[in-house]
């Protein structure tokens, strides 16, 4: 079985480490940014970006994919 990973990506850089959030649905109270309406906005749209992969998020995010492919899917092994 093969996992969908497109969607909206965002990185957020703190003091400690890196988070990698993911949606495909976004509700804030001023917009409503979906994968069917995405090209209706300009991106990146506060911070948010679409990518086709967590792999393409990854690389245009200088992350490792493998490490994020388990957190935010499950994909793969858990890393050490």
């Amino acid at each position: 079985m093969s996992v969908n990973t497109a969607g909206f990506y965002k990185r957020e850089v703190g003091a400690n480490r890196t988070v990698l959030l993911y949606g495909v649905n976004l509700y804030n109270k001023d917009w409503n940014l979906t994968v069917a309406n995405k090209d209706s906005f300009t991106l990146p749209h506060d911070g948010w970006q679409y990518y086709n992969s967590i792999e393409e998020a990854c690389t245009a995010y200088s992350l490792d994919a493998t490490e994020w492919s388990y957190y935010l899917f499950n994909i793969g092994d858990e890393p050490v």
